[in-house]
């Protein structure tokens, strides 16, 4: 799912993921030497927490949620867009 939306997009400095608590579609992105910011807006706190700290879960997603380049948003991805009018360079209206 991350890869084709990567080969297709023109500018992959900046990622936006929603969802993915668990780090694993981060530790795909962060394989693109092109990409220099990821923020994840993820519903559930204790998930990315779990999955940032947890020793078994940081192997398997290769410590992606504690990379430099992650910022992670722990709120409801929904009403984070909405409240976001600036994504990737552009301004937007949500309704």
């Amino acid at each position: 799912m991350v890869h084709p939306a990567m080969s297709m997009s023109k500018n992959i400095e900046n990622v936006l993921i929603l969802g993915g608590g668990d780090g694993f579609a981060v530790r795909e992105v962060l394989k693109y030497k092109e990409v220099k910011n990821i923020t994840l807006v993820d519903l559930d706190g204790e998930m990315t927490n779990f999955f940032k700290t947890n020793q078994t879960m940081r192997a398997l997603n290769q410590n992606s949620l504690s990379n430099p380049k992650v910022k992670i948003i722990n709120k409801d991805a929904y009403i984070w867009v909405k409240e976001n009018k600036k994504i990737r360079g552009h301004h937007h209206r949500f309704s």
